[in-house]
């Protein structure tokens, strides 16, 4: 915040926030923000409400004839195997049945490729197969190298990027698949769809 803090008092470093921002934009960019931060103070507390098990089932059947296939691109450094698993089952989780998830893993050992057949084959234990890729890297290049390399083993129709401690609701392809169809109704081929993100705690259950 450029003026206030989570309680709504002035506080040292904020206000030194404040003057790096208006030495850098000016007062009348500054002014905006201030007065942008101050409107969201007013705003109700934010919660997160998942889409009901009903329209998830909707979902579902609405998804079962539909062909555009997406990649889900995630490059994986030292993923922690409770993130991974989390971040794998979000993905098989989806409403949504075409997509395939292409991990792209530069660790210097197999700590990863370990967790991932491991994980993997909890799945597909008790669920039908899933497109699973799993690709190893020579190297650790960086997230844009790595992920550039990672998208050679992508064959789907739409790329979605994914970091590998992140997950997706249920909905998210559903949600994408949705405007794709409607747009190519009117004659339009979407390049490139954008949805919004938010922030939780490790557990999931603070948004």
């Amino acid at each position: 915040g450029l003026m206030e803090n989570r309680m709504g008092r002035i506080n040292t470093a904020n206000i030194k926030k404040t003057l790096y921002y208006l030495k850098r934009n000016g007062m009348i960019n500054t002014w905006y923000a201030v007065r942008e931060r101050l409107e969201e103070q007013k705003k109700a507390p934010y919660s997160f409400v998942p889409v009901s098990e009903e329209q998830l089932e909707k979902q579902r059947e609405w998804s079962s004839d539909k062909g555009v296939i997406f990649s889900i691109v995630v490059p994986t450094y030292r993923t922690n195997e409770e993130y991974l698993r989390e971040m794998i089952q979000s993905v098989v989780n989806q409403t949504y049945p075409h997509w395939e998830l292409v991990l792209a893993d530069a660790t210097e050992d197999d700590s990863v490729r370990n967790a991932v057949d491991k994980i993997t084959y909890d799945i597909n234990k008790s669920e039908k197969g899933y497109n699973i890729k799993f690709v190893k890297l020579a190297e650790n290049a960086g997230i844009a190298a790595n992920t550039n390399q990672a998208l050679q083993h992508a064959t789907g129709d739409y790329i979605g990027l994914l970091d590998h401690d992140d997950v997706l609701t249920p909905d998210a392809l559903y949600e994408m698949a949705v405007r794709i169809e409607k747009e190519k109704k009117l004659g339009i081929e979407l390049q490139m769809l954008y949805s919004d993100e938010d922030k939780c705690n490790g557990e999931g259950t603070h948004f």
